[in-house]
């Protein structure tokens, strides 16, 4: 679907049915639920208003949404809950719309693309608090020193597998 500005459009079937890992119905449904509880807790930003009701499509913007939901995915398999994914997924979403390219297509053929998701911690809790988020490059020609150490901890995600799942790029 696209709008009149040429914005692809995508229901939240279709993003279920694309970043599963599994294309059995179970698999997609079960994806459904999670990408729907993303929109209602604000990860996830619909076009136009969110709908709560039946009947009524959720619809996303296809790009940046696919991208980004595939990172909260990944993200999930790790135990990672709500409340810590809405950093990221803010931090995603600020660098899309500032012109960034920590969403992007990695080619296999320039070596492997990371994205390193790190949060920052409050000292009296321990508790996760922002996360940052940056996109790196591990060729056959660079260093391995390009990954953030400063955070205490974080999760690398190799994108050129996700982005194969999503758009069967490799």
């Amino acid at each position: 679907m696209e709008t009149q500005d040429g914005i692809k459009l995508v229901t939240l079937k279709d993003v279920a049915q694309r970043i599963a890992f599994s294309k059995s119905e179970a698999a997609i449904s079960r994806v459904a639920r999670q990408v729907r509880h993303w929109t209602q807790n604000d990860l996830l930003k619909p076009y136009g208003a969110k709908q709560t009701g039946t009947g009524i499509p959720r619809l996303y913007k296809e790009e940046p949404t696919l991208d980004i939901a595939a990172i909260l995915l990944e993200l999930s398999r790790y135990g990672a809950t709500v409340e810590i994914m809405k950093s990221a997924a803010d931090a995603l979403y600020d660098d899309v719309e500032n012109g960034g390219d920590t969403v992007f297509l990695a080619t296999t053929d320039e070596g492997t693309a990371y994205l390193q998701v790190a949060w920052s911690e409050d000292p009296e809790t321990g508790k996760f608090t922002d996360a940052m988020v940056h996109m790196f490059e591990k060729s056959p020609w660079n260093e391995p020193g390009d990954a953030h150490t400063a955070p205490s901890s974080s999760i690398l995600i190799n994108m050129n597998r996700v982005l194969d799942r999503l758009y069967g790029i490799s």
